[in-house]
């Protein structure tokens, strides 16, 4: 695989620049403020019915008993700030810096407007989830790798290592389009571990009781859209087609970046919000049909999600051309270049 131009990842760095400092179109006012507003109802009318459980979780793991806390332990410190303040002003806080970290990455990606009008979004705010600031992470990663800054770049993808069992494939397959020199990823990668063996160094008893734990209260995973828990490894099979099929290497690595959730042995509905963040057009809205799902099926009906990466996938691989290729991963595209001459241009899944 050849490397891009120079010239390319400058341009699309630039695009990247622009896009974060335009001004917010209507459609992009509602959906925030739509998000923003979403969140004050929920903290307004705090109760037994309306409560973050997975923000509580992530509150009471600063305690030190670290049950059903699976994640890095970076938030740690965080979580015991947050832990001295009540519920609601927590949740309201932990709210807006997801919407924001959101924001950012959909922002930093160039996704559709669309993504904030999803149940992902929803229940991402409802339950205290961290996938906002996640995603977040995994586009300060992106940019900073695109500026040659290690540094940045680490931080971000600590973020994005939160949740490992995702995290790291996506940063790989970032980090490979990226293209960026061995000492830029030597340095970024000292400082990921460096982070990492700090907090670690803090917290010791979260990695040695992490088997202990795994075992008495594993993850709760009656959720999980991942087609590991049906067929196993079976399921990396979606992984090996991109190379066993004659396809170019833009088409090869969004296939790659879309069957993430699927493949990875743990992957929970509202993680999506992170490929939300990219330009999907209208497919992320397929996740509004969580509004049906929940109250008839339950939690272990969410796993029709699946379905959503999984048509993108069949999409991708069928079809001549691809959104992601566009805008991400083939940023000297001609389309790629229309977007940066023409702010208002926008691009989607049926480009």
């Amino acid at each position: 695989m050849t490397r891009p131009a120079g010239n390319a990842i400058h341009i699309h760095a630039q695009m990247i620049s622009q896009r974060l400092s335009q001004k917010i179109r209507l459609t992009e006012w509602l959906g925030v403020i739509l998000a923003f507003a979403i969140l004050a109802v929920f903290v307004l009318h705090q109760s037994e019915a309306v409560y973050p459980v997975d923000l509580k979780n992530y509150l009471d793991a600063e305690r030190h008993t670290l049950q059903r806390y699976y994640y890095l332990p970076i938030w740690l410190p965080m979580f015991e700030l947050l832990a001295r303040l009540p519920l609601n002003v927590a949740w309201l806080i932990w709210g807006v810096l997801n919407i924001l970290g959101f924001w950012f990455a959909w922002r930093v990606f160039g996704g559709g407007v669309w993504a904030w009008f999803t149940a992902t979004l929803f229940f991402v705010i409802f339950y205290g989830q961290i996938t906002g600031i996640l995603a977040a992470g995994v586009a300060v990663f992106w940019m900073a790798l695109l500026h040659d800054r290690w540094l940045l770049a680490g931080i971000g993808a600590c973020i994005a290592l939160t949740k490992y069992q995702w995290g790291l494939p996506l940063l790989i397959i970032l980090a490979f389009l990226a293209r960026r020199s061995k000492r830029t990823y030597f340095l970024t990668t000292c400082v990921t571990f460096a982070i990492i063996g700090i907090f670690l160094s803090l917290y010791p008893e979260w990695l040695s009781t992490l088997g202990t734990r795994y075992s008495l209260q594993p993850p709760n995973d009656q959720a999980s859209i991942s087609l590991w828990r049906y067929v196993g490894p079976v399921s990396l099979i979606l992984w090996g087609i991109p190379f066993l099929l004659p396809l170019n290497d833009v088409k090869r690595l969004n296939l790659l970046f879309l069957s993430i959730p699927l493949v990875t042995p743990y992957f929970q509905p509202h993680d999506l919000l992170v490929w939300f963040a990219f330009p999907l057009g209208i497919w992320p809205t397929l996740s509004n049909l969580t509004f049906v799902i929940l109250p008839h099926w339950g939690l272990s009906g969410l796993r029709w999600l699946a379905l959503i990466p999984l048509m993108l996938y069949i999409y991708h691989l069928v079809h001549p051309s691809g959104s992601m290729s566009l805008l991400l991963l083939n940023p000297a595209s001609s389309v790629t270049a229309r977007a940066f001459v023409d702010p208002g241009y926008t691009l989607d899944v049926q480009e």
